[in-house]
């Protein structure tokens, strides 16, 4: 089961709904068509209001359970923390899937992706160059089609 590209439906200069302000990502609504777990959800990480639709093929039977026994099984480690010139980053996947791995500053804005690429289910390790990044605070994300998954991340020189 893959989840298709989320598509963006509002426009990039909406303003966030102050009461949603603290909640990061908003789950908006979800619904099943035939075969088809359709999704509407906001970030607003960024500040601004993004609205997107994403679609999941059912192979078979689907509830809330299921969907959350795969995204709890996504785990994201680095060390150290803080880090100055490398990163060593584990992180597991429950199906061979594309994975994106990427930096953002605290306010939600990519700094850089360090790779987003089809991983094989299971264990994973990489090591990243840190040198071109600027000493502060960030947010590691590793983004499959199962969750999300975060880390904070400090960069000392």
């Amino acid at each position: 089961m893959t989840w298709s590209k989320n598509i963006r439906l509002s426009d990039s200069s909406a303003l966030y709904n102050p009461t949603l302000v603290r909640l990061g990502n908003d789950f908006m609504s979800a619904s099943i068509h035939n075969d088809t777990l359709a999704s509407a959800w906001a970030d607003l990480r960024s500040g601004l209001l993004k609205i997107y639709y994403a679609e999941v093929p059912i192979a078979g039977p689907l509830d809330a359970v299921s969907v959350e026994q795969q995204t709890s099984r996504i785990m994201l480690t680095a060390v150290p923390n803080p880090a100055r010139d490398e990163l060593s980053v584990d992180f597991t996947v429950p199906n061979a899937e594309p994975c994106s791995l990427m930096l953002l500053d605290l306010k939600g804005t990519l700094v850089t992706t360090f790779f987003s690429k089809r991983m094989l289910n299971g264990s994973q390790h990489h090591s990243l160059p840190l040198s071109s990044v600027p000493s502060g605070n960030y947010l590691l994300q590793l983004q499959s089609p199962w969750g999300v998954r975060q880390t904070k991340l400090i960069i000392q020189r």
